[in-house]
């Protein structure tokens, strides 16, 4: 967490310790984390993290925002890239953070092992690698890293409810297919943001290039609480494609994520 990201001779990620630890910026606000919870809002919310552009150099942490509540409760917040950490593994660092603080031990102590490779004796004779996903980050790791200048984004939150979540499903399902290749939610929601950006864009009857990114902590059998990088980025692309056809742009995405399995993520990695 201290150190920084770099690569060796040989063009392979490593990582290059060093003394100057991490950099904080600590603040004081009055009353309870629990009376700002009570009242907070995505605008009270950011004022928590030390908020800055991601620089050039994606191979360092960004600063720790540390803001200690006059009457109680300590807030953690920082900021980084999917290069340094998957969400997963950045809550686990902040909970773990909490833990020492308050109650003063580790409560859900992160795993630490390196990933299970596949032994030689469980491999297919036969098998030919997922070159898709392999090509998918080959093409990305040539590709400059300079993020675009003057671009402003924005963060909208959507909330489905259940019943929403179900009608999407059926919607999303092909015609004609059984009840066992009904798409999941993740799939059908997906397939949904993906189809109306497309539409937005107006690139006639084509889906517009789309990243899929899956924590493959369960695919690869790990424990929820394994600390390191698990999640796979892949793309989904689709031509040919009917308009107003949403179960086909979904049917694309379950596609991509079927390939997303263990034997295509064993060969990302090895």
């Amino acid at each position: 967490m201290t150190g920084r990201l770099a690569r060796n001779e040989r063009g392979q990620w490593t990582s290059k310790f060093n003394d100057a630890g991490v950099r904080m910026v600590e603040a004081r606000a009055k009353g309870s984390l629990e009376e700002w919870l009570r009242n907070v809002d995505r605008e009270k919310e950011l004022m928590l993290v030390y908020w800055e552009e991601m620089d050039p150099c994606l191979l360092f942490w960004s600063t720790f925002y540390l803001t200690e509540f006059e009457d109680g409760g300590l807030a953690i917040g920082l900021n980084g890239t999917h290069l340094l950490a998957d969400p997963t593994s950045a809550t686990m660092f902040l909970k773990a953070w909490a833990d020492t603080s308050f109650p003063g031990k580790l409560l859900q102590p992160p795993f630490f092992y390196p990933l299970p490779l596949r032994r030689p004796g469980n491999k297919k004779p036969d098998h030919k690698p997922y070159t898709s996903l392999i090509n998918h980050y080959k093409d990305s790791i040539k590709k400059s890293m300079q993020l675009p200048a003057n671009k402003s984004h924005t963060t909208v939150a959507f909330a489905f409810s259940d019943s929403m979540v179900r009608a999407y499903v059926a919607m999303a399902q092909l015609i004609g297919a059984s009840n066992r290749s009904k798409p999941s939610p993740f799939e059908a929601l997906a397939g949904l943001f993906w189809f109306c950006i497309s539409k937005v864009k107006g690139i006639g009857n084509e889906l517009i290039n789309m990243s899929i990114c899956m924590d493959v902590r369960t695919v690869l059998g790990l424990d929820k609480g394994f600390f390191g990088n698990c999640m796979v980025y892949n793309k989904a692309h689709q031509e040919g494609f009917q308009r107003n056809n949403l179960s086909e742009a979904v049917s694309s995405i379950g596609e991509v994520v079927a390939k997303m399995d263990g034997e295509g993520i064993m060969d990302l990695i090895e």
